[in-house]
């Protein structure tokens, strides 16, 4: 509650945060994955972090420019984390990117021989971060925005493989952020794959918060203004049912619940659903970006994890699914984002209730064959080698030929002989037996399709 003594306007809203959190003491959680990423880098290991859109991947990396652990110059090496946004140079030609790149390094090491320097080749940034890493320093290059850097087809394949030979040899390691992994980003020129540069990375993938992470990010903040303003248990789990553990959505979450308790309003039932409202109608932008990035088959499994027909989803598309951040125990991590799929998912938007699913929302490995492979008919099943048709008597009104009844007859006739001379090659174990058997089958199959083409 807020304490009536104290104007709204003294209460300042701490969860404004839409882009990347720059002051350290507004970021919350990370904890193991910072401790993991610092641990590579102080080997010189390189790291490829993944995640999905708004997921906190720039603040992440700004977050360890913090917390990255330096000496002062002078009284030992110095590990220098540099943060290079690639959104500042979208498209530039190498000898661009070589002077911005060194231009970052050189502000972050505060070191005069390196400030005045003009780098615009390979040769030239080689042998600049060379002089860097001789006088006492580590570095660390954050890259943010890789994909730019990816679609950028001035960058050939000499770019990256220099990058690489740095790493080898000097104190020099790459963090990199992207949606996707490196392999699968849209290359503007697919042979640069081929570097060594992209083959020195550990992957981490950067997911949702942890739930005591989450809950620190949602308590600390109102901690500090002593006691005026505090959040229920039940506003606590409103928070999580809307937003989950997802950092940027809770941060929107928490903004309006905020706004409504300053102004000292109740926790009821018409509170919730105020509150409930805005925060739909501020994500709703963001739902309907990443639904438009799912294939069918993801859709199909969006669908089924609401109707309660989670079991109809295979392991790779809940692998998926995990990796975007959209699931967490086997549901949707935000209501939310359930009413959004069942409205856009399903005809009508309301969900149905089904026993089972209809083959057209059935999710399986069928939904990822080529078009050829889901339409072609199946293979029909062979009959057992005894198989005898069960219907010899012809559908009435199908104007049976007068030969119908002596075929009848004779497909009897030899029937029965198949039956005991099969029986008596088992009995007896005489091999002709066996062999007139297969005679009679053989007859009894002949004659059979024959009075199917006379009828």
């Amino acid at each position: 509650m807020v304490s009536s003594q104290i104007p709204e306007k003294t209460l300042k809203n701490p969860y404004v945060h839409r882009g990347p959190i720059k002051d350290p003491s507004c970021f919350y959680g990370r904890v193991k994955e910072t401790q993991d990423l610092l641990l590579h880098t102080a080997k010189g290991q390189s790291v490829s972090i993944v995640g999905p859109r708004r997921i906190g991947k720039t603040s992440f990396l700004l977050h360890l420019c913090h917390s990255a652990q330096a000496v002062e110059p002078g009284t030992g090496p110095r590990h220098l984390f540099v943060f290079l946004d690639c959104q500042r140079k979208p498209g530039a030609g190498q000898a661009d990117i070589y002077q911005w790149m060194w231009d970052e390094i050189s502000k972050e090491a505060q070191w005069d021989k390196a400030r005045s320097a003009v780098v615009q080749a390979g040769e030239e940034f080689e042998k600049a971060v060379g002089e860097l890493c001789d006088a006492g320093f580590e570095l660390t290059l954050l890259i943010d925005e890789f994909e730019l850097m990816a679609e950028n087809s001035q960058l050939s394949t000499d770019f990256f493989t220099r990058l690489r030979g740095l790493a080898v040899a000097y104190p020099v390691s790459y963090v990199t952020s992207s949606i996707k992994p490196l392999s699968d980003l849209e290359y503007s020129n697919r042979s640069v794959l081929s570097s060594p540069f992209f083959n020195i990375f550990h992957p981490q993938h950067l997911g949702f918060l942890r739930p005591e992470e989450a809950r620190e990010f949602i308590i600390k903040p109102v901690q500090a203004m002593e006691g005026l303003l505090a959040y229920t248990d039940a506003e606590i789990r409103f928070l999580f049912e809307v937003a989950g553990y997802h950092p940027a959505l809770l941060q929107i979450a928490c903004y309006y619940l905020f706004e409504h308790k300053v102004k000292g309003g109740a926790w009821d039932a018409q509170a919730e659903q105020e509150v409930r409202q805005k925060y739909r109608d501020d994500v709703m932008g963001h739902f309907r970006y990443v639904w438009q990035q799912l294939t069918p088959g993801q859709r199909k499994a969006m669908v089924l994890i609401c109707t309660d027909q989670a079991d109809e989803v295979g392991r790779q598309l809940w692998t998926q699914l995990e990796r975007q951040c959209l699931v967490r125990e086997r549901r949707l991590f935000s209501s939310v984002l359930r009413e959004f799929v069942l409205q856009e998912g399903m005809p009508g938007g309301a969900p149905e209730t089904r026993v089972s699913p209809p083959a057209s929302a059935r999710v399986s490995l069928q939904d990822e064959m080529p078009e050829e492979e889901r339409t072609r008919p199946p293979v029909p099943a062979i009959s057992p080698v005894h198989m005898v048709p069960q219907d010899v008597t012809p559908p009435p009104g199908k104007g049976a030929g007068t030969s119908t009844p002596i075929l009848d007859l004779v497909i009897g006739v030899f029937f029965l002989l198949d039956i005991v001379a099969l029986a008596l090659s088992v009995l007896l174990k005489v091999p002709t037996l066996y062999s007139i058997s297969a005679i009679c089958l053989a007859l009894v199959i002949i004659l059979y399709f024959v009075r199917s083409f006379a009828t």
